[in-house]
């Protein structure tokens, strides 16, 4: 296990306690609270989709890009539950899966956010919302289910014998090229027996979701994985035959845990570049969820953990969730189930301390989490600030439509007085696009966050990070207080080493 520091153990126990809801938001969408340990984050985007999951809630579901300051840099409110935003590189495609209309819908948009393409489950079968992967063709994966009339009666089912008439509902894998054409389907029932089923998660006789898939990843040979939560069982998929290869987990594992009890509920099960599984643990029914990775020795049908990583405070979240190792030895963790004073997502330095995470409003998940560098992400619009007297008027650079301010405000230019953070995001693609977020000081005074390279042409008394440690040398894409000689500061963002 990677050793977490007890200081940050300390620190956010006491931070996450309490609704600090600290980032501007548009119209009815639900507040959040981000954190961070003081330390510069690497660049990229978090992308969530934020959706309600209790009793009742004021607030609209979306999806969201985040960017490493905790702001909202680009978000879409349809109105429904949409999953799974993430970016595509090999394709510079976004895509996210909503259920339209009583079917699955994965939709597809450019680098500007337009819808270029959707796509749904071929054949006479019900669409599955957990996963959508591309190739590097372009070739789609996607989840479905089929239901099938078996005998269970000479099955135990969660201590009792099942129904002589049981409806299953049999797993479904397809492969279907960018024409839309099916190239490949699988059927889970011709390859897993309902005896796989672990004991504790539900049986319904008239829809017994016996192994219910929820991830795809294409292994380093071609073939694929697919995680099977109520199994708690990861298959390899003969990409060819559509033969089992192995079986990870679960009550029939072809593999024996040297070191590790295995995993419960998991989810996000995928091949590292060392040659690892990863996979998000819910650890549904003993211990704390956790990121996890395991070493597969397919000579002796072994698996050796070989790292785990578990939140300082123990989060447990019985369902949803994701775990990634990033390039750059970050990992960010996708709690997905998970309600407050927990995190919905934390992401992690590569030493296991914790760099960042955000809380979401009580009654809000997200089912996964991503963290990426978007290339040719569109301009985000900038603030002018105008001071009269006690007031400061607000309004964008440029030209836009479908104005929302954070203040609920949708005209194009605003007025205010009260001090704190202001933020306004206009109509891009589908969806809208969060301007650079600008601070009101209690002298009506505008403190921009400017993207524009620092430069030594001012007089610049110093530089400093965020938590007013003096920088000497400013690295590129980080946020910094410039401090003047007239006693002035700006935050900038420097673009370029």
């Amino acid at each position: 296990m990677k050793q977490l520091l007890l200081v940050q153990l300390l620190i956010f126990s006491l931070i996450s306690f309490g609704q600090n809801f600290n980032r501007p938001v548009p119209g009815n969408q639900a507040p959040y609270e981000f954190q961070t340990n003081g330390n510069p984050l690497p660049n990229g985007y978090f992308m969530v989709s934020p959706f309600f999951a209790g009793p009742s809630t004021p607030y609209e579901s979306s999806i969201q890009i985040i960017d490493k300051e905790g702001y909202i840099a680009w978000i879409a409110k349809e109105g429904k539950v949409a999953l799974d935003l993430k970016f595509h590189p090999n394709h510079n495609q976004y895509s996210f899966t909503e259920q339209r209309n009583g079917n699955v819908w994965h939709f597809f948009m450019d680098l500007n956010f337009n819808l270029i393409d959707s796509l749904k489950i071929v054949g006479p079968y019900d669409g599955d919302v957990h996963d959508l992967i591309l190739d590097d063709l372009g070739n789609r994966y996607i989840l479905g289910l089929m239901d099938t009339t078996m005998d269970l009666s000479g099955y135990t089912i969660n201590g009792g014998p099942g129904n002589s008439n049981t409806t299953i509902i049999s797993p479904l894998l397809q492969k279907i090229d960018p024409a839309g054409n099916l190239l490949f389907h699988w059927n889970g029932i011709d390859h897993i027996t309902p005896d796989h089923f672990v004991t504790g998660y539900p049986y319904n006789v008239n829809g017994f979701d016996y192994m219910h898939p929820n991830s795809i990843a294409i292994d380093s040979d071609g073939h694929y994985l697919v995680s099977m939560r109520h199994g708690d069982l990861v298959v390899k998929i003969n990409s060819n035959t559509g033969d089992l290869v192995w079986k990870l987990g679960g009550p029939f594992s072809d593999f024996t845990f040297t070191n590790d009890g295995g995993f419960e509920g998991q989810h996000f099960a995928h091949r590292l570049p060392n040659g690892d599984i990863a996979l998000y643990d819910n650890s549904v029914f003993t211990m704390a969820s956790r990121g996890v990775t395991y070493s597969l020795d397919t000579t002796n049908m072994t698996a050796t953990r070989t790292s785990e990583l578990l939140h300082p405070s123990g989060v447990s979240s019985n369902a949803m969730g994701s775990y990634a190792i990033l390039d750059n030895g970050y990992e960010l963790i996708g709690w997905g189930n998970s309600r407050r004073p927990e995190p919905s997502y934390t992401l992690f330095e590569a030493n296991g301390a914790v760099a960042a995470e955000f809380f979401m409003v009580d009654t809000f998940v997200t089912y996964r989490s991503f963290f990426q560098e978007l290339p040719s992400f569109p301009e985000r619009p900038l603030i002018n600030c105008a001071t009269s007297g006690s007031s400061v008027t607000l309004s964008l650079t440029g030209t836009h439509s479908d104005f929302q301010w954070s203040t609920g405000e949708t005209t194009p230019t605003i007025t205010t007085s009260t001090p704190g953070w202001y933020q306004c995001w206009v109509k891009q693609g589908i969806g809208s696009i969060g301007s650079i977020p600008i601070e009101i000081d209690a002298n009506s005074t505008c403190l921009n966050l400017g993207i524009e390279e620092i430069t030594l042409e001012k007089e610049i008394v110093k530089i400093t990070d965020m938590s007013g440690r003096e920088i000497e040398n400013p690295s590129a894409n980080q946020v910094y207080f410039v401090i003047y000689t007239d006693g002035t500061a700006e935050r900038k963002i420097q673009l370029k080493e």
